[in-house]
Protein backbone atom coordinates (compact mmCIF):
# COMPACT_ATOMS: atom_id res chain seq x y z
CA UNK A 1 0.00 0.00 0.00
CA UNK A 2 0.72 3.26 -0.86
CA UNK A 3 1.32 6.49 1.45
CA UNK A 4 -2.04 8.15 -0.45
CA UNK A 5 -3.75 5.01 -0.01
CA UNK A 6 -3.20 4.44 3.55
CA UNK A 7 -3.92 8.04 4.63
CA UNK A 8 -7.28 7.91 3.36
CA UNK A 9 -8.14 4.74 5.17
CA UNK A 10 -6.63 6.10 8.43
CA UNK A 11 -9.38 7.17 9.76
CA UNK A 12 -11.64 3.31 9.19
CA UNK A 13 -8.47 1.90 10.51
CA UNK A 14 -8.77 3.97 14.06
CA UNK A 15 -12.74 2.89 14.30
CA UNK A 16 -12.29 -0.60 12.83
CA UNK A 17 -14.40 -0.76 9.97
CA UNK A 18 -12.05 -1.96 7.61
CA UNK A 19 -11.68 -5.93 6.18
CA UNK A 20 -9.35 -7.81 7.83
CA UNK A 21 -6.99 -7.63 4.89
CA UNK A 22 -7.15 -3.67 4.48
CA UNK A 23 -6.78 -3.39 8.12
CA UNK A 24 -3.24 -5.97 7.93
CA UNK A 25 -1.79 -4.01 4.93
CA UNK A 26 -1.94 -0.65 6.59
CA UNK A 27 -0.70 -2.28 10.19
CA UNK A 28 2.28 -3.43 7.52
CA UNK A 29 3.00 0.06 6.22
CA UNK A 30 2.39 1.58 9.49
CA UNK A 31 5.32 -0.31 10.85
CA UNK A 32 7.62 0.63 7.97
CA UNK A 33 6.46 4.18 7.04
CA UNK A 34 7.45 6.94 9.89
CA UNK A 35 5.21 9.96 8.24
CA UNK A 36 2.12 7.19 7.95
CA UNK A 37 2.66 6.72 11.68
CA UNK A 38 2.87 10.18 12.65
CA UNK A 39 -0.13 10.72 10.64
CA UNK A 40 -2.09 7.96 12.83
CA UNK A 41 -0.93 9.01 15.99
CA UNK A 42 -1.94 12.64 15.52
CA UNK A 43 -5.20 11.48 14.27
CA UNK A 44 -5.49 9.13 17.16
CA UNK A 45 -4.57 12.05 19.43
CA UNK A 46 -6.69 14.45 18.14
CA UNK A 47 -10.34 12.47 18.11
CA UNK A 48 -8.99 11.29 22.11
CA UNK A 49 -8.54 14.91 23.38
CA UNK A 50 -11.40 16.43 21.25
CA UNK A 51 -15.10 15.98 22.80
CA UNK A 52 -17.68 14.70 20.13
CA UNK A 53 -20.09 17.22 18.96
CA UNK A 54 -23.98 16.37 19.36
CA UNK A 55 -25.74 16.54 16.42
CA UNK A 56 -28.20 19.83 15.34
CA UNK A 57 -31.92 19.16 15.08
CA UNK A 58 -32.00 19.14 11.95
CA UNK A 59 -29.66 16.41 11.74
CA UNK A 60 -31.54 14.73 14.10
CA UNK A 61 -34.76 15.55 12.18
CA UNK A 62 -33.25 13.83 9.15
CA UNK A 63 -32.56 10.52 10.64
CA UNK A 64 -36.10 10.64 12.13
CA UNK A 65 -37.63 10.76 9.22
CA UNK A 66 -35.05 8.24 6.93
CA UNK A 67 -36.15 5.64 10.00
CA UNK A 68 -39.47 6.28 10.05
CA UNK A 69 -39.06 6.03 6.13
CA UNK A 70 -37.18 2.61 6.20
CA UNK A 71 -39.68 1.25 8.91
CA UNK A 72 -43.21 2.55 8.81
CA UNK A 73 -45.67 2.29 11.36
CA UNK A 74 -48.11 -0.34 11.19
CA UNK A 75 -51.03 -0.34 13.11
CA UNK A 76 -51.67 -2.53 16.51
CA UNK A 77 -52.91 -5.59 16.02
CA UNK A 78 -55.03 -7.23 17.93
CA UNK A 79 -53.11 -9.21 20.36
CA UNK A 80 -55.26 -12.32 20.29
CA UNK A 81 -54.65 -12.58 16.79
CA UNK A 82 -51.31 -12.60 17.01
CA UNK A 83 -51.29 -15.44 19.27
CA UNK A 84 -53.82 -17.40 17.53
CA UNK A 85 -51.86 -17.50 14.48
CA UNK A 86 -48.32 -18.09 16.33
CA UNK A 87 -46.96 -20.91 15.57
CA UNK A 88 -46.34 -23.56 18.61
CA UNK A 89 -43.07 -25.18 18.84
CA UNK A 90 -42.92 -29.25 18.90
CA UNK A 91 -41.49 -29.42 22.92
CA UNK A 92 -44.30 -27.32 23.81
CA UNK A 93 -46.93 -29.67 22.49
CA UNK A 94 -45.84 -32.44 23.56
CA UNK A 95 -45.41 -30.55 26.54
CA UNK A 96 -49.26 -29.96 26.75
CA UNK A 97 -49.86 -33.12 25.96
CA UNK A 98 -48.29 -34.85 28.81
CA UNK A 99 -49.53 -32.84 31.65
CA UNK A 100 -53.11 -33.08 30.24
CA UNK A 101 -52.91 -36.71 30.42
CA UNK A 102 -50.96 -37.02 33.97
CA UNK A 103 -53.74 -34.61 35.55
CA UNK A 104 -56.72 -37.24 33.92
CA UNK A 105 -55.18 -39.95 35.12
CA UNK A 106 -54.11 -38.38 38.53
CA UNK A 107 -57.14 -36.09 39.20
CA UNK A 108 -60.20 -39.59 39.20
CA UNK A 109 -57.89 -41.17 41.95
CA UNK A 110 -57.48 -38.51 44.32
CA UNK A 111 -61.21 -37.49 44.32
CA UNK A 112 -61.83 -41.33 45.24
CA UNK A 113 -59.29 -40.92 48.06
CA UNK A 114 -60.61 -37.76 49.33
CA UNK A 115 -64.55 -39.66 49.12
CA UNK A 116 -62.96 -42.36 51.25
CA UNK A 117 -61.85 -40.19 53.32
CA UNK A 118 -64.76 -38.19 53.93
CA UNK A 119 -67.14 -41.29 54.53
CA UNK A 120 -64.85 -42.53 57.20
CA UNK A 121 -64.29 -39.63 59.17
CA UNK A 122 -61.67 -42.10 61.07
CA UNK A 123 -64.32 -44.43 62.65
CA UNK A 124 -64.41 -48.03 61.25
CA UNK A 125 -66.47 -48.97 58.64
CA UNK A 126 -68.41 -52.34 57.92
CA UNK A 127 -68.60 -54.24 55.09
CA UNK A 128 -72.17 -54.91 54.62
CA UNK A 129 -72.13 -56.79 51.19
CA UNK A 130 -70.15 -59.88 52.74
CA UNK A 131 -71.84 -63.01 53.99
CA UNK A 132 -70.18 -63.66 56.86
CA UNK A 133 -69.00 -61.06 59.28
CA UNK A 134 -65.25 -61.41 58.56
CA UNK A 135 -65.38 -57.25 58.81
CA UNK A 136 -65.51 -58.20 63.06
CA UNK A 137 -62.48 -60.51 63.77
CA UNK A 138 -59.63 -59.07 65.45
CA UNK A 139 -56.60 -59.63 64.35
Amino acid sequence: MGCAEVAGHLIGYHFATLEEAERDGIETHLLGCHACLGTYLALKRTSEQRPLEKPSAAVKARLRANVAAAFPEKGPRPARVTLLARRIPLYQGLFAVAVAATLALAVPSILREQQHAAIGDGAAQIDSARERASAFQIY
